[in-house]
């Protein structure tokens, strides 16, 4: 007969199930136990992780739900709802829609919540930052397949899809979102004023010139609702619409009308293109044509006709200081032919200057003997180069 027994001995952190030819009999707590060992299997739990688990749990609580509730508390949650598990007064998991699940009511205390999921599909404010940032290895599992977490910082705004629907939109700051039985989705977007360039555009003038064009815009979202309910992308369709303005632009206007008039082409692209824009919730700021690049042959052209401009300038500038000269030296011999003191102080000046090219000179006759032998000194100066 005692051969037939075992002694066990369950730990303060141990819990036993105790079946017996197939069924479940009662749950050994921490001590000592004598058993018949016929027909006799033992399944060891340590009752320091809290989940109880068993291929066959939802039967067991259902055949033997007497038995079992003193020691565990079960949650089973319908299609429409889920449960969070708190652990000693901290969340420790999430129960999905339906699931079984059960947990050790000893050595910790255990609480558990249901709540509706049809409607409510965003997590409590007070459990984002727990679920976002969980170190617990249970609720970081169940927060990574059951949770959607965003974060919007403070230059973005986000808008919220729920099955394909638009719900709200999303201020600053971190949101988390259950995603049991339906799909979200977050449209984020930067609300700072954002660049888009338009590069290599080959366009040709009204006068049949090619060119190619860069261009530059900026622009800022400003209603993401209207953004989300008109364009698939906004982008791309702000991309075209500067895109097809520019050709406009460019191929109604001849070259020296363009080269001449940069600002004023900036000025319409922007008009055609920022009322259409601002219907779709995008403000935009500025647009500007960046670079026109003329083709090699035209350049060569182009610089011709600046080095004939700027030289007919020139010679302008030149005859104009000649005639102007000439008057100056009009004036002066009128003013020397009735006044003979003027006239020999400009002898004298003329003197001073020859006398700089000059060594020495021998004097014969007084002043008109000097200045006709300058006078003679000079053509030969001039003569010899």
């Amino acid at each position: 007969m005692f051969g037939l027994l075992k002694k066990i001995r369950v730990a303060d952190t141990q819990k036993v199930l105790l079946f017996r030819d197939g069924s479940f009999e009662r749950v050994l707590e921490p001590g000592r136990h004598i058993l018949s060992g016929l027909g006799t299997v033992l399944q060891w739990y340590d009752v320091t992780m809290p989940e109880l688990t068993h291929a066959h749990l939802k039967f067991l609580f259902t055949k033997y739900g007497s038995k079992l509730e003193p020691h565990a508390v079960s949650v089973d949650t319908a299609d429409s709802e889920a449960a969070l598990v708190y652990v000693d007064g901290h969340l420790y998991d999430i129960v999905a829609p339906g699931q079984f699940r059960a947990y050790w009511r000893s050595p910790q205390r255990v609480h558990i919540e249901k709540f509706a999921i049809s409607d409510q599909y965003q997590v409590p404010v007070h459990l984002a930052k727990v679920m976002c940032y969980a170190e617990a290895a249970p609720l970081k599992t169940s927060v990574g397949r059951f949770v959607k977490a965003v974060e919007v910082a403070d230059h973005e705004t986000a808008l919220l899809y729920v099955d394909g629907d638009i719900k709200e939109v999303l201020e600053k700051g971190l949101h988390l979102f259950w995603v049991f039985n339906r799909k979200i989705d977050v449209l984020l977007v930067d609300k700072r004023l954002q660049k888009l360039e338009i590069s290599g555009q080959e366009i040709l003038t009204k006068d049949k010139v090619s060119l190619r064009l860069n261009l530059v815009a900026s622009y800022q979202v400003v209603d993401l609702r209207k953004i989300a309910g008109s364009l698939a992308n906004y982008k791309e369709h702000l991309y075209l619409a500067l895109q097809l303005a520019l050709r406009d632009v460019i191929g109604t206007r001849e070259l020296d009308d363009l080269l001449a008039n940069k600002g004023r082409l900036n000025a319409q692209i922007h008009e055609d293109v920022a009322a259409g824009m601002s219907q779709y919730g995008i403000m935009l700021k500025s647009v500007g044509i960046r670079d026109i690049i003329l083709p090699g042959e035209m350049k060569d052209i182009l610089n011709q006709v600046v080095a004939a401009d700027k030289a007919a300038q020139a010679n302008l500038i030149k005859r104009r200081e000649e005639t102007a000269a000439t008057r100056s030296l009009m004036n002066t011999a009128k003013m020397m032919e009735n006044n003979p003191t003027l006239l020999r102080l400009k002898e004298l000046e003329a003197l001073e200057r020859i006398t700089e090219k000059i060594g020495s000179i021998t004097v014969y006759g007084g002043l008109d003997g000097v200045l006709n032998q300058l006078a003679a000194i000079g053509r030969e100066v001039a003569d010899n180069g």
